[in-house]
């Protein structure tokens, strides 16, 4: 990161590096005319940012190829060492600091019993073992490398069994290298073996190198191989400390020559504030900035704050929310302006140029190859992941921002969208199936209601009989059922009504980029949709036509019926005055009495539709559950997979463990504010949550089974009776399905 263009610090790049190079001192080398500034000349041709020169048994050139190199780039001393072991020997490579020179490399030849006088050969042999061998190049201060591992003189080709075995786990070796990286399809490659995945060997950073081989003469080496295989390495400044931090995070920080290209990557090119601490500042980052390091009170926690805002991305904590916009309110002030420029991985360049007003804070993003205006989502379009230091302190602490955090590394919406989806509709499901059981509860009561005024009707026709009551009677149960036929012809166009306003809101359009407006097929099945749409309405619309019309046939015929029933009732009515007394009281009682028979009655009807749905009505219910936990278990499956591969990728460093619907506090929370004002203890409330699964527990209650309840739960009996009646005598029982 930078304050400008001036002293920008380089930062982590991958730079192409050749670890495994010959030159004429190595016995085998086919031209002895070419010289140190050959190699080095050849080296910078091929773009080559560091080399180490690993002659067979020799360090002759080391200070020659140094002094020819003139700091044009990094030379790293080393040698190649033929071990006992195999059937030819087995090659070790060692390599130095770029300080250490050609007496450094003897004193390890000298160590290992190889004499003067077989510098150069191939085929001098020391008489200690490839453990030994990469042991005492550890003791020098170098790094043990395995040479062209998958060969017949590598350990991985020369060897077998509990012998390559060792040497693999021995903790002194650092890296392996290998030549047969495009052999992907067998998976057999040493790389392969060596991930990590294998039971016998330990995890080891695998890389390709030239060996710079002779086109001319096989087992020969050349001028013209150097570079003709490399590996890039993810550097700040090219070291020795740097490398052996690319062989520990292997992962992370090298790349095969092949995959360089592929690694491309969304970032972040510069932020500039109009205002403020940092007014008139252009911070220019790094392409691999993935931290801002500086002293106290530089601004480190106000650059990730300023880049939060631009890019509309904040933290879901509430103290760290309110820190945020403390920092704005200050540090930013009224109309300040913050600028963002980023990079996606297809190379298309956008800037956000937000306004701080405290409340709207407008936004505007345009891509700036295109010039066009971007409305969407600037998170779904660029997502980052921002932490000041406190907030890295509370990720630590908070089990539910960790889960957030791992969902960054998934494809969380897809989930996220689908337990919506599922929860909407369970939501509707819960209201018809607490209706339904509420019916089910008053049912019986109301039966036994309806039979009580029944009866009382039978004893009052009775007490009332007459030809003329006889007459009034069947003329009221006539006009009952005109009624309930009307009422009838009233629902079915309220269903209507509902379809059509549910049609409204719930079919939606697909919606026609611009790209596809003037396409003559897109444009037919536009036409065709909105023709279908139509025929639907018209269908409805017309149907709810003709329901209205058959209801006002039959309200005719009820007015003409109603002129005809007004005499009896006037003549009904004149009798009842000349009687007087009881038969007065009598028909009062009787009529009202009629009036609670017809509500009940009515009620009775409405929830019968209910019972008879019930069923279904649980049955879709219990699918939408059941496809709602096969979502959480595959949102559950995937972050533990990142969870896994987290784990396994920090080499032991990171211990993540996730469990599967641990967290019950959320449920407990739930049971406490629906039993809120009973004296339910929370003790018990505790039990329920920790021992039962919410679905289980709901089925509990509805299927009002107190034993199996008391049983699971670890609760008294009493008290598990009490909980399900004070759930079931809810008003709302849809709170307790939700």
């Amino acid at each position: 990161m930078g304050m400008s263009n001036k002293n920008k610090i380089p930062g982590l790049l991958y730079r192409k590096i050749d670890l495994h190079l010959h030159t004429p001192a190595s016995k085998c080398f086919d031209d002895k005319n070419v010289s140190p500034e050959d190699i080095i000349n050849k080296a910078l041709s091929e773009k080559l940012e560091a080399i180490a020169i690993t002659d067979h048994n020799t360090g002759e050139w080391i200070d020659k190829i140094k002094e020819a190199s003139k700091k044009r780039l990094v030379v790293f001393p080393g040698v190649e060492i033929s071990a006992t072991g195999g059937k030819k020997g087995i090659h070790i490579i060692g390599i130095f600091d770029p300080s250490k020179s050609t007496k450094d490399i003897e004193n390890l030849l000298g160590d290992l019993g190889i004499k003067a006088d077989k510098y150069g050969e191939k085929d001098a042999i020391t008489n200690d073992s490839p453990h030994k061998v990469i042991n005492k190049i550890s003791n020098h201060g170098g790094i043990a490398i395995l040479a062209h591992a998958n060969s017949k003189q590598g350990v991985m080709g020369g060897m077998e069994g509990n012998q390559r075995t060792k040497i693999i786990n021995n903790p002194n070796l650092i890296a392996v290298m290998a030549t047969d990286f495009n052999k992907k399809k067998q998976k057999k490659r040493v790389v392969d073996f060596l991930d990590g995945t294998h039971l016998e060997y330990r995890k080891l950073a695998v890389f390709q190198a030239s060996d710079n081989p002779s086109d001319i003469t096989d087992g020969k080496h050349s001028l013209e191989g150097i570079g003709s295989r490399y590996t890039h390495f993810k550097l700040d400044e090219i070291s020795f400390q740097g490398l052996m931090q690319c062989f520990y995070d292997s992962s992370v920080r090298i790349i095969q020559k092949d995959e360089i290209g592929i690694y491309k990557f969304p970032k972040i090119i510069s932020l500039e504030v109009s205002q403020g601490f940092f007014e008139n500042q252009r911070i220019i980052f790094h392409n691999g900035l993935n931290s801002i390091v500086g002293g106290k009170g530089v601004g480190k926690s106000l650059i990730i704050e300023f880049l939060r805002f631009a890019l509309d991305q904040f933290s879901m904590d509430k103290s760290i929310l309110k820190d945020h916009e403390d920092k704005l309110e200050k540090r930013l002030e009224s109309f300040g302006d913050i600028t963002v420029e980023f990079e996606l991985e297809n190379g298309e360049r956008y800037q956000v140029i937000r306004t701080y007003d405290g409340s709207e804070n407008k936004i505007e993003c345009v891509n700036l190859q295109t010039s066009e205006l971007y409305e969407g989502s600037i998170p779904a379009l660029f997502p980052i992941l921002a932490y000041s230091q406190n907030e890295v302190i509370k990720t630590a602490e908070d089990e539910e921002a960790q889960l957030r955090l791992i969902d960054y590394f998934i494809d969380s919406g897809v989930f996220k969208v689908e337990i919506k989806r599922l929860s909407k509709e369970l939501r509707k499901r819960d209201i018809l199936l607490a209706k339904s059981i509420k019916a089910s509860s008053e049912v019986a009561a109301l039966k036994k209601e309806l039979h009580t005024i029944e009866e009382q009707l039978k004893n009052i026709d009775k007490t009332l009989k007459n030809k003329l009551f006889t007459h009034m009677k069947n003329g009221e149960d006539k006009k009952s059922m005109f009624e309930k036929y009307m009422s009838f012809h009233d629902n079915i166009v309220k269903v209507i009504d509902n379809n059509i306003s549910d049609l409204k809101h719930e079919m939606v359009k697909p919606q026609i980029s611009e790209k596809l407006a003037k396409d003559s097929e897109i444009k037919k099945a536009k036409r065709l949709s909105e023709k279908s749409c139509g025929i639907v309405f018209d269908s409805l619309k017309s149907g709810r036509e003709k329901v209205i019309k058959s209801k006002e046939m039959i309200l005719d015929d009820f007015y003409k019926w109603t002129q005809k029933f007004d005499e009896i009732q006037k003549k009904y009515e004149a009798m009842l005055k000349e009687a007087g007394g009881d038969k007065r009281k009598l028909e009062g009682k009787r009529r009202k009495l009629d009036g609670q028979k017809i509500t009940i009655e009515s009620k009775l009807s409405e929830y019968n539709i209910m019972l008879n749905k019930i069923e279904d009505i649980m049955t879709d219910w219990n699918s939408l559950l059941d496809q709602l936990k096969e979502v959480y278990n595959d949102y559950y499956e995937t972050r533990k997979l990142k969870f896994d591969d987290l784990s396994l990728k920090s080499n032991g460093k990171l211990k993540l463990e996730l469990t599967h619907a641990a967290n019950r506090e959320k449920f407990k929370e739930g049971l406490l504010v629906l039993m809120k004002g009973s004296r339910i203890r929370k003790a018990d409330v505790k039990k329920v949550s920790q021992n039962l699964m919410p679905r289980e527990f709901v089925n509990f209650v509805i299927n009002e089974d107190i034993n199996s309840f008391a049983n699971i739960a670890d609760i008294a009996e009493e008290n598990a009776e009490k909980l399900i009646d004070m759930l079931n005598s809810k008003e709302e029982l849809k709170d307790v399905l939700a």
